[in-house]
């Protein structure tokens, strides 16, 4: 059984990533591929379901997978990181800082309403 789940949110343009168990490099590295099979992005719309997991990657590669997932979008793109775990919501906080870009607005929040809301907003809102 694979660790995540790629599903698109029922009557949307946006992508649920739903990971289980442990957020290793391999596990983070098989879900960017699979998102990004040309290196870039096929989803402008992408909510990173993230509860319940642990987070098992070094701070090198939260910057490592930061900064490919910045060369990913060309285009505008909203990213909701949805975690429970205080561990877990920090490094992504931390990761989010790695990963601002022109293209991506990036939201880390505990609140699952919260995150579906703000990824289905305005693409262009965020924008310089």
């Amino acid at each position: 059984m694979s660790p995540y789940a790629i599903d698109r949110i029922v009557d949307t343009d946006a992508v649920r990533i739903t990971v289980q168990g442990d957020v290793d490099y391999a596990t983070a590295a098989a879900i960017h591929d699979a998102l990004a099979p040309e290196g870039r992005f096929t989803e402008a719309r992408r909510l990173w379901d993230l509860r319940g997991c642990a987070m098992r990657l070094t701070p090198e590669e939260l910057k490592d997978f930061a900064r490919l997932a910045t060369e990913y979008d060309h285009e505008p793109a909203r990213c909701a990181l949805l975690a429970d775990g205080d561990l877990e919501f920090g490094l992504l906080r931390i990761h989010g800082v790695y990963r601002e870009s022109e293209f991506t607005a990036l939201l880390v929040t505990r609140d699952e309403a919260e995150a579906v809301t703000w990824v289905l907003g305005d693409l262009e809102a965020d924008r310089p």
